[in-house]
């Protein structure tokens, strides 16, 4: 959905009941944890992980290290980071892997089915630059899967309450709402088709996983720490 298609006031608040009304019907639960999800949707894919690396080496010998698990399940994956050294350690290890920035112009000359970004649009410089470079490398029926915390996750609230400033990560550069990517989106050329909470882990609490159910069903996100948009270029 196109706001602009509607009016040119931004704060237009008929418009804005459309909007809400939009990003509900194009959302879903997701049973299980984010990467769970990752490895179902690289399944048997020729994919694109943006932000292989996760910042430090010791995710390389773990076992929820992300790129290892979308590697195992999918037809072929391209790790690709700005991250040098990680780079190049990935290589040891027998990973085909690219040091690129990913918000560059840039162009691998290659398309993926599957491009995987998990919690890198809150670190970057240019995020519409991010979106360009994700849309040139995608397939015509190709989608973007882009994961980012939920800014409005209560225990956010809560330490804004109790503990002001929040800070989440360093190097984190802005929050993005599910209203945001809609803009983000469309600014990109990109169009938003999904909206994904993820429930999280199967051995989490019972009463917990309940909640979060009854609480997306009552149109609230707080209990949600991540959130996953599916994106793909326009036809």
């Amino acid at each position: 959905m196109d706001w602009t298609e509607h009016t040119a006031d931004p704060l237009d608040k008929n418009v804005a009941t459309l909007l809400r009304s939009h990003l509900r019907e194009i959302s879903e639960l997701y049973k299980n944890d984010l990467l769970s999800y990752f490895c179902e949707v690289s399944k048997s894919k020729n994919t694109l992980h943006i932000g292989c690396y996760e910042h430090d080496e010791k995710y390389l010998n773990s076992d929820k290290w992300k790129h290892k698990k979308i590697n195992e399940v999918a037809q072929s994956c391209v790790g690709l980071d700005i991250n040098e050294h990680g780079v190049a350690q990935m290589q040891d290890l027998g990973y085909e892997a690219i040091h690129a920035d990913a918000t560059s112009d840039l162009n691998l000359n290659r398309t993926f089915e599957t491009i995987v970004a998990g919690d890198v649009i809150e670190h970057v410089d240019d995020i519409v630059g991010l979106m360009k470079f994700s849309s040139r490398h995608l397939s015509k029926t190709g989608s973007l899967y882009i994961s980012t915390p939920n800014p409005f996750f209560i225990g956010h609230i809560k330490s804004a309450w109790i503990n002001r400033p929040v800070i989440a990560n360093f190097e984190h550069t802005t929050w993005i709402s599910e209203s945001t990517m809609l803009e983000i989106s469309r600014r990109s050329g990109l169009v938003l088709d999904k909206i994904i909470y993820p429930i999280g882990n199967s051995h989490a609490m019972f009463l917990y996983k309940l909640a979060k159910i009854i609480a997306y069903r009552m149109n609230n996100s707080m209990l949600f720490t991540t959130i996953i948009y599916r994106l793909k270029n326009k036809i």
